[in-house]
């Protein structure tokens, strides 16, 4: 089977959540589907209770800094139906929060963690939300596009190995 016609097309999905929870799709593509953060959490316990979804397994939560706002993604998938869902929803930069899934899928935690860590990004009524990769006091998330902008800060290096000043040559 060809990993394609594993992925249920962003039309599709949007039909489907539509007929359970009008008003709740933003957006859709071919490969996702854009949720209220509003709606966020109860589509995706229904997601994974739903007998014609079964979203029972979480592959994959991250998320992307657009620079004016974060989305956040969120992977699902039923091995029992071969199908792969994909979420998509915006949040907030100033003060970016969105419901944990930790309570629904237990590879949930880690993946929060990591964003948190990397992106700053709070995950409410997460368990043990706190860094996993950088130490306390670290300062700031760097995969935040603005990270190495940042002013009264010393984020790690002072520049990245073998740059120098006018020069990103090796």
């Amino acid at each position: 089977m060809v990993l394609g016609s594993l992925q249920v097309p962003g039309k599709d999905l949007s039909e489907l959540i539509n007929n359970s929870f009008a008003d709740t799709i933003q957006n859709y593509t071919e490969d996702w589907v854009e949720l209220k953060i509003e709606n966020y959490l109860q589509i995706i316990e229904w997601m994974q209770n739903d007998k014609n979804i079964d979203a029972a397994q979480l592959s994959n939560l991250t998320a992307v800094d657009m620079l004016d706002s974060f989305e956040i993604h969120v992977h699902l998938q039923s091995l029992d139906k071969q199908k792969l869902y994909s979420i998509k929803v915006i949040i907030d930069r100033d003060a970016p929060s969105i419901p944990s899934l930790s309570n629904l899928y237990l590879g949930a935690n880690l993946q929060e963690r990591e964003v948190y860590d990397l992106f700053g990004i709070n995950f409410t009524d997460h368990p043990d939300l706190r860094r996993i990769f950088l130490w306390d006091g670290f300062a700031g998330h760097p995969l935040r596009k603005d990270f190495l902008q940042m002013e009264n800060a010393n984020p790690g290096l002072p520049r990245f190995p073998f740059e120098e000043e006018g020069k990103q040559e090796r």
